[in-house]
């Protein structure tokens, strides 16, 4: 599991014609967890410090929860690690 003292996590959308970001929410860490159960991680980054693709339900389910309104339905949307200092 990632260190959450020493990462941040965002949920990123890229525009697929432009590849420039169009949607950028920060995870609060309680929500982390949850999405780490979506994701299966390489063997080479067991603790997901990459960047991961996820699937639309997923990012609606959470941008729901914290912020109370879907993301749009036709970015390309990942889940990528922010170091934060300690």
């Amino acid at each position: 599991m990632t260190d959450t003292n020493h990462v941040s996590h965002r949920i990123v959308g890229y525009d697929p014609v432009s590849e420039r970001v169009a949607f950028s929410m920060e995870v609060p860490d309680t929500l982390v967890r949850n999405l780490f159960g979506k994701i299966l991680f390489g063997p080479d980054d067991p603790e997901g410090y990459d960047a991961y693709r996820l699937e639309y339900a997923s990012v609606a389910n959470i941008a729901v929860f914290a912020n109370g309104k879907p993301p749009p339905t036709h970015l390309h949307y990942f889940i990528e690690s922010v170091p934060v200092a300690a």
